[in-house]
C-alpha cells in the first residue's frame, strides 16, 4: 500500500513537471511592457511608422500610436536641435513634433486593402517650439515609467490594437528606452497616454492659448513622474 501511494505521488510529481508554465489571469498591467520586435505583417506596418512618422529626434520624448485599423496613426516627438557643448543635454532649441499619416498605413499594406498594393503614404508635420522646463520634465517623466519596464505578472485580455508606445533616450545607459501598452486602460500608463494626446494637442492651439496649457502639462507631468518614482 505505501509503496502504491509513493508511485502515485511519483506519477503526479512528473505530470507537473511536464506542464506548461503559465501566469495567472488578471489585471493589464500598470506598467509599461517591453516593445515586442515584430515579424511578418505587423513588422512591415511598424517599419513604415518609423520610416514615415518617426522622422525627428526623440532625445526627451516620444509617443507613438499604433491604431492598426482605419483611422490614421501618429506620433508626438519632443526632442532638442543644436546641442551646446559636446555630449551635452543643453540644446540651442527644443520642439515638440507631431506628424500624422493622412490615411491608415495600417490599411496602406497589399494585404489590407481592396486593390492588394502598397499605397502610398502622405505625412502632415506639425512642429512647434518649447522651452527646456516642458522638454525636461517630458524627459523626466518618460524616463521614471520606461524603466519601470517589464513583462507582465499576469496574463489579461486585449485587443492587438490600439497598441501605444513610448521612447526616450536614456545618455548614461547608453541607449534607448522603450515600452508599450495595448491599449492603456488605468493606472500610470492611462496617465502617461492622456499627456500623450495632451501634447499633441498642446501643438495645435494657437500660440497665445499654449501658455495655461503650458503650467497644466508641467504640473501633470511632475505629478505622474512623482508617482511613477514611487510605483
Amino acid at each position: 500500500m505505501l509503496l502504491s501511494l509513493t508511485l502515485i505521488a511519483l506519477a503526479c510529481g512528473e505530470s507537473k513537471q511536464g506542464e506548461v508554465a503559465d501566469v495567472p489571469w488578471g489585471k493589464q498591467p500598470d506598467h509599461l511592457v517591453p516593445l515586442v520586435p515584430e515579424t511578418d505583417i505587423t513588422g512591415q506596418y511598424r517599419d513604415l511608422m518609423f520610416k514615415h512618422l518617426c522622422i525627428t529626434a526623440a532625445q526627451f520624448g516620444r509617443m507613438a500610436l499604433e491604431i492598426g485599423f482605419y483611422e490614421p496613426e501618429w506620433v508626438v516627438s519632443v526632442y532638442g536641435q543644436d546641442e551646446v557643448g559636446i555630449n551635452t543635454t543643453e540644446y540651442k532649441s527644443y520642439h515638440i513634433t507631431v506628424t500624422k499619416a493622412r490615411d491608415s498605413i495600417w490599411t496602406s499594406l497589399p494585404s489590407n486593402n481592396e486593390e492588394h498594393q502598397q499605397k502610398p503614404i502622405e505625412v502632415s508635420r506639425q512642429d512647434v517650439v518649447i522651452d527646456r522646463q516642458l522638454a525636461v520634465a517630458v524627459q523626466r517623466t518618460w524616463t521614471a515609467m520606461l524603466l519601470q519596464t517589464r513583462y507582465a505578472e499576469r496574463a489579461s485580455m486585449f485587443t492587438d490594437a490600439p497598441t501605444v508606445w513610448f521612447s526616450v533616450e536614456c545618455r548614461n545607459l547608453f541607449t534607448e528606452l522603450y515600452g508599450e501598452i495595448r491599449p492603456p486602460t488605468h493606472g500610470l500608463t492611462k496617465e502617461m497616454f492622456d499627456i500623450g494626446v495632451a501634447l499633441r494637442k498642446f501643438c495645435e492651439l494657437p500660440p497665445d492659448q499654449r501658455a495655461p496649457e503650458r503650467e497644466k502639462l508641467i504640473s501633470r507631468l511632475n505629478a505622474l513622474e512623482r508617482k511613477a518614482r514611487k510605483a
